[in-house]
């Protein structure tokens, strides 16, 4: 199995070395930066990528769907400081085979890397059904009202709040109070990923 890691945190890709040392059919290489990631994949593409889901040049996830959509048959795996099933099934809507914490155990850890190689998805049992409940919670609750389909729509057309007021024909700050209630409901950052997420979720 070729593994690349993807972490900029030097400490991290020396640990992960060092608990698959005694597995000698794993090569490791590693890349600090998604820019150094790209050349590596470039020159080999790995078998299984244990990719940091925020690096300091980029987001993880980003580089995790634009890999995918280059190289489909990297099993990627998102490497993750936080333990939200948010971020683990944003991660696998993205293309990811498998979501691990940096607080899961090292068995959890080689379990994940030789799951993801052979082709399937891994998850830990308590984020499995964490994420399933979320899935579920997301699907039965998340339904938008007419108005607010509207409004992602001209979102996703690359309107702006002034351009959709006048659309629309309501007020400006009717657009800001329903675009900042659709980011709260989706647990979007900001506009772009609040259209990703309801397109996804076939809200729109």
């Amino acid at each position: 199995m070729h593994l690349l890691i993807v972490d900029d945190h030097p400490i991290v890709s020396s640990g992960v070395r060092l608990v698959l040392c005694e597995d000698n059919d794993i090569v490791v290489r590693d890349a600090r930066s998604i820019a150094e990631a790209k050349a590596a994949i470039e020159h080999q593409p790995p078998d299984v990528m244990l990719l940091d889901n925020e690096m300091h040049d980029g987001s993880g996830l980003d580089f995790c769907r634009a890999t995918l959509a280059k190289n489909p048959t990297i099993g990627i795996i998102v490497f993750s400081v936080t333990e939200s099933p948010t971020v683990a099934l944003d991660a696998l809507q993205r293309g990811a085979k498998g979501f691990i914490s940096k607080t899961n155990e090292v068995t959890d850890l080689r379990r994940a890397l030789r799951t993801v190689a052979s082709g399937e998805v891994w998850l830990s049992e308590p984020f499995a059904q964490r994420i399933a409940f979320l899935k579920t919670t997301r699907l039965s609750q998340f339904r938008l009202s007419s108005r607010e389909q509207q409004v992602v729509r001209n979102l996703a057309k690359g309107r702006n709040f002034k351009q959709i007021a006048k659309t629309m024909c309501i007020s400006y700050w009717t657009v800001v109070k329903d675009c900042q209630g659709l980011r709260q409901k989706l647990d979007a950052r900001n506009s772009t990923e609040l259209v990703r997420i309801a397109s996804e979720l076939n809200l729109i």
